[in-house]
């Protein structure tokens, strides 16, 4: 599936357009992130403002880690993935075995800003737009800020999307989504390097309980 498919202007409310791996199709994994961050004083950070920048952030850092060896976020995300540190190999087939995308349509001026609840609503209209386009089989979304949103969206908002509204009062979230041919299930955790007293164990254990050996394939 190529990135070229996707048009931001033809899904309501997305900006940013997704990485789809190559062999995407073969588990249907998509990992959403928060936001991306923006410092006016440097100038190497204008590759933000892209709508290609999931895309150029996995290519750089996922498929050519031995040039970024500081790549907190995706070491950390393969971390609690696989509770150890890839091989160079092994990181290539994960991010080719997934999809990426970030949550939030606009980049964060500060690691210190936040995004809105106007931000997370957009955000979560754009992936549900997006879920019926790549058709997700697993969703692991990083952070668990914006998740009452998307159960206020769920709720209040004639979609046609079917879900168990009692699955967003247990913690941590696994929730079953559905709309017509279009069925994933969504895993929120603690986002691995912003949150205080994320224990890596712990959250590796709820991902490989909960994710049906989906998680194992991606390194096949």
């Amino acid at each position: 599936m190529e990135n070229k498919q996707f048009d931001p202007q033809s899904i309501d409310g997305l900006f940013y357009n997704p990485w789809i791996g190559e062999n995407y199709s073969q588990n249907k994994v998509l990992i959403v992130g928060d936001s991306f961050y923006f410092n006016e004083d440097n100038e190497d950070d204008e590759w933000v403002f892209s709508k290609d920048a999931p895309s150029g952030m996995v290519k750089n850092q996922g498929l050519n880690s031995e040039e970024f060896p500081t790549r907190k976020l995706f070491n950390a995300i393969e971390k609690v993935f696989y509770n150890r540190v890839l091989t160079y190999d092994e990181r290539n087939k994960m991010w080719q075995n997934v999809a990426y995308w970030n949550l939030t349509q606009r980049p964060m001026n500060s690691r210190l800003d936040r995004p809105s609840d106007e931000d997370f609503k957009m955000g979560w209209n754009a992936f549900l737009n997006l879920a019926e386009i790549i058709k997700p089989k697993l969703v692991i979304k990083l952070a668990y800020d914006g998740t009452g949103i998307l159960g206020g969206i769920l709720h209040n908002e004639n979609n046609g999307w079917d879900y168990n509204p009692d699955q967003f009062y247990i913690k941590p979230y696994k929730i079953d989504i559905s709309k017509g041919d279009t069925s994933f299930t969504l895993l929120i955790i603690y986002h691995p390097t912003g949150s205080r007293g994320f224990i890596n164990n712990d959250w590796n254990e709820f991902l490989n309980t909960n994710a049906s050996g989906l998680i194992e394939s991606l390194l096949k």
